[in-house]
């Protein structure tokens, strides 16, 4: 380090002492909360962060910014903080009962959850009451009870001041149930109230994607960009393009607009679409764009390299491929059923002794199961491999298991084979 150059702690005083003296914007810390909440809504994670911890600096005792740093505590799960904090600021009516419901939620009651939610409510309604269960019924979605949220949700009236959002939230739900049909009549019913709604075309789209509809999909994604710009729309067009595609060169198109969009998914959407074609090569350019695009630790990555394993074997790359197999296991994730995989098309090549080396990676590090034993079983057996597969037999051997009678015969004859 140079004589000029600062510590790292000398910058870390510095920059605390020019920040307790910079000027703040001529906000309230409540104004700064409502810019927080914009700003997260448009997806703009930074700024959103930086309006919370100015309002904190502004007003740090101030009850809005206590009751939504508690509410960062809970979504970290920090429980004893959120709740410490809630005790020190006493708060009452449906801001601690959503406290309340959430924390039910978490411990996987949902039917007290909703209970507590409806023994809250008086007889006659009125706008906060509607705000409540609709708060209650996106906590309910976000933990994965929509049907749950449906029967909340169903409480609030189309006179509520924003009932697009509500319709969007009960189609969204009836979507996670697998109600299709119920989420189309939904947002027919919001769109010819609400026809400029780039929300309501956004979820049709999306409704209709995951039923297979891809053209419907297209269509409605195309009239949601229509309204204005909408990055979900945007994508959800590229995925019904994908899935419409018939030729190597559109789909090249179609790899070159998730590359310029930098989007793991769109980009895993194209591999497989390539891969069930056969066309591994362009795969497994697909794949590796997903895993550049992909964040370090998310399961998106995970899936990618999984994929990519596949592709180099059917390139020929085999090597390359059981690297790709063990880096899964090596960053967390359970490599089974891509070892397997993986092997079945080894198997299938004639590459026994790679097939094998791709089922020891899978079995390393693992307590299996006795079904995944019987797979195991299965798959040496019924393509003949027992030798090669010597220190696998081994493991399966010494395991007290009690097989159906069709592997039995497979490890009978491997106990011949290999005495």
């Amino acid at each position: 380090m140079s004589e000029d150059r600062k510590s790292p702690e000398e910058l870390a005083a510095l920059f605390e002492q020019q920040c307790r003296a910079m000027r703040l914007p001529a906000l309230s810390a409540s104004e700064l909360l409502d810019l927080m909440d914009y700003y997260s809504r448009q997806g703009r994670d930074f700024e959103s962060e930086v309006c919370r911890h100015m309002a904190e600096r502004l007003e740090p005792d101030n009850d809005e910014v206590l009751l939504t740093r508690a509410h960062y505590y809970a979504d970290d799960g920090d429980w004893a903080s959120a709740l410490a904090l809630r005790k020190r600021l006493a708060i009452g009516g449906y801001e601690d009962r959503l406290f309340q419901v959430e924390y039910i939620i978490r411990t996987g009651a949902p039917d007290q959850a909703l209970q507590r939610v409806m023994s809250a409510l008086p007889s006659v309604q009125s706008l906060p009451d509607y705000d409540f269960l609709y708060d209650a019924a996106i906590l309910l979605r976000d933990y994965g009870y929509p049907a749950h949220a449906l029967r909340l949700i169903g409480h609030v009236p189309p006179s509520y001041i924003d009932y697009a959002a509500v319709c969007d939230l009960r189609a969204e739900c009836a979507m996670l149930t697998a109600d299709y049909d119920a989420a189309t009549a939904i947002l027919n019913a919001a769109i010819d109230q609400s026809p400029f709604d780039g929300n309501l075309w956004t979820r049709m789209a999306t409704t209709a994607y995951r039923q297979g509809k891809y053209t419907e999909a297209q269509e409605a994604a195309e009239y949601a960009l229509a309204t204005g710009k909408n990055d979900e729309a945007t994508r959800l067009k590229c995925l019904a393009e994908i899935a419409l595609c018939a030729d190597d060169e559109a789909m090249m198109d179609l790899l070159k607009a998730a590359d310029s969009m930098q989007d793991a998914g769109i980009c895993l959407s194209c591999g497989h679409r390539l891969y069930q074609a056969g066309r591994y090569t362009l795969a497994e350019m697909a794949y590796r764009q997903a895993a550049v695009y992909s964040p370090r630790d998310g399961s998106v990555r995970g899936e990618a390299i999984g994929w990519l394993a596949l592709c180099l074997v059917h390139n020929g790359a085999c090597d390359s491929a059981l690297v790709q197999l063990a880096s899964l296991r090596a960053m967390g994730y359970d490599n089974w059923s891509n070892a397997q995989e993986m092997a079945e098309i080894l198997f299938a090549q004639g590459y026994e002794k790679y097939a094998v080396r791709a089922l020891l990676e899978g079995r390393r590090e693992k307590v299996l199961s006795d079904a995944r034993y019987f797979m195991l079983i299965r798959q040496l057996g019924a393509n003949s491999c027992y030798e090669a597969a010597r220190p696998l037999w081994q493991d399966i051997l010494a395991q007290p298991l009690n097989c159906p009678q069709d592997l039995q015969a497979y490890v009978d004859q491997a106990r011949t084979r290999l005495a």
